[in-house]
């Protein structure tokens, strides 16, 4: 049983992604268990090159759904930009206008207008013609007294849709149409390639359900430094300060003390002027917005909130135990009072200060780290080299689709380049498309038959597809 769901989110994802083939051959297989279903034959009309193909696609559409605005708008510019027998005039066709079709909605394909020669039809892919029965008609010529091409007797030039190539698909009955079923939840249907597999997934996802590796990336920082992030550098260096100061006294110290404890002295002296200088320094890389120095940061923040707390319970515990032997010794009132006064003092100033750099800690995060966001599947602009370089990094990151992507851009902009061709035939083996794999492997070899790197990758590839297929019918 052929889950039609799927296949309609595999063609949506297919046909934004720009694999028309693809895209064509999932909505087809949709169209030939549903005939019925309204988002196969808009996204249709978007991937089939014939007008009269999306003429057939968007009539259908309206026999299921007479007010679906994307297949008026869309058959509203196929009459303008390419009329049919009917509607055609003698004259010239009007100039096409610069604005691609409004169809389908979904993704604003832009649909290509028909070639000079013969005639294009629709296709699964780049060798074998769909639309093969009845047989294609040459489109008509303009100049030559603008008749309307012949057609076989009995065939209706808008409704012809063939998947297979040898039987016709039936498009809308004749008779009126029975009335929708109620409206459902419609599926989640804005899909997105996994970076590292390929495989389509749900905006939503923050892992790929097959490869099981994240989605999320980090997103760009602040460009300009906060004030919070400012206050804590500027405090560490400031903090820094007198610790350098106490270890030169103590290593001054230590040179006109001749005993054991000059050289006491002047270790102690030695891990002040250290401490003073790494405060320094994580000060100046704090105002840099360095990550490690925010870790550093929050690490000692973390350990003066614990130290902090340990004191104030130290000193609770001291006036618990000295209000308690009050009444067995004599202690004035004024004491007790002067002692929970600075108990209090102790408390609010740790709770102020750790509070404080508590709050400016946080509000500095962004300085240093971006939001978490999901990762889209985007091929930078760039010239050949430049992309070649960063389907590299993509490879390196194990990101291999996008690596696939980025190659196959490359190959597109300069195609004779062997290396490009050979970097794209590994990537496809990567994700097991074992057919391209070795097509372009074979295309990078008569580019290059000297480079025996590409032989050998040729030959592995080879092996790995028949070892993937002995293992498919084993399955």
């Amino acid at each position: 049983m052929i889950d039609t769901q799927q296949l309609l989110r595999e063609g949506i994802a297919a046909a934004k992604a720009g694999r028309r083939d693809a895209a064509r051959q999932a909505l087809m297989q949709i169209i030939e268990v549903d005939e019925r279903n309204e988002q196969a034959w808009i996204w249709l009309a978007g991937v089939v090159d014939d007008p009269a193909d999306q003429r057939v696609c968007l009539e259908n559409v309206l026999d299921l759904n007479p007010d679906n605005p994307q297949a008026k708008r869309g058959l509203a510019w196929l009459e303008q930009h390419h009329p049919t027998a009917a509607t055609r005039t003698d004259g010239p066709p009007a100039a096409p206008s610069p604005d691609p079709p409004p169809i389908p909605a979904p993704f604003s394909a832009p649909v290509q207008p028909p070639s000079t020669g013969a005639t294009r039809q629709v296709r699964d892919d780049d060798r074998t013609p769909l639309a093969t029965h009845p047989p294609p008609v040459s489109p008509p010529q303009w100049g030559d007294g603008g008749g309307a091409p012949t057609r076989p007797p009995g065939t209706d030039p808008t409704r012809q849709l063939s998947y297979d190539g040898v039987t016709p698909l039936a498009t809308r009955p004749k008779e009126p149409v029975p009335p929708p079923p109620p409206p459902v939840t419609e599926p989640e249907t804005d899909q997105y390639p996994c970076p590292y597999c390929g495989t389509p997934t749900l905006a939503r996802h923050r892992t790929c359900p097959k490869c099981h590796k994240s989605l999320m990336t980090r997103g760009a920082r602040r460009e300009k430094r906060s004030i919070a992030t400012t206050i804590v550098g500027i405090l560490w260096i400031i903090s820094g300060i007198p610790s350098i100061l106490g270890g030169l006294l103590w290593v001054v110290l230590s040179i006109y003390d001749n005993s054991s404890s000059g050289t006491f002295s002047s270790f102690f002296g030695i891990l002040m002027l250290l401490g003073g200088g790494f405060i320094i320094q994580l000060g100046r890389a704090y105002l840099q917005c360095k990550p490690w120095a925010y870790i550093v940061n929050a690490i000692l923040l973390g350990l003066s909130l614990i130290g902090g707390l340990f004191q104030i319970g130290i000193v609770i515990l001291a006036g618990v135990a000295m209000s308690s032997i009050a009444g067995s010794i004599e202690v004035s009132s004024g004491a007790l009072i002067d002692l929970f006064g600075s108990l209090a003092v102790t408390i609010i100033c740790l709770i102020v200060l750790l509070g404080t750099h508590l709050a400016l800690t946080i509000l500095g995060y962004r300085d240093f780290y971006g939001p978490r966001m999901r990762m889209l599947p985007e091929v930078a602009a760039a010239d050949d080299v430049g992309l070649y370089n960063i389907g590299i990094a993509f490879k390196n990151r194990g990101m291999w689709y996008m690596a696939m992507k980025t190659w196959e851009t490359a190959a597109r902009l300069s195609p004779r380049q062997a290396n490009y061709r050979h970097a794209l035939g590994l990537a496809y083996a990567q994700l097991d498309q074992f057919e391209r794999a070795i097509s372009t492997l074979q295309e990078a070899i008569k580019l290059d038959p000297n480079d025996r790197r590409i032989q050998e990758s040729l030959k592995l590839v080879e092996e790995k597809a028949a070892k993937a297929q002995r293992g498919k019918r084993r399955g």
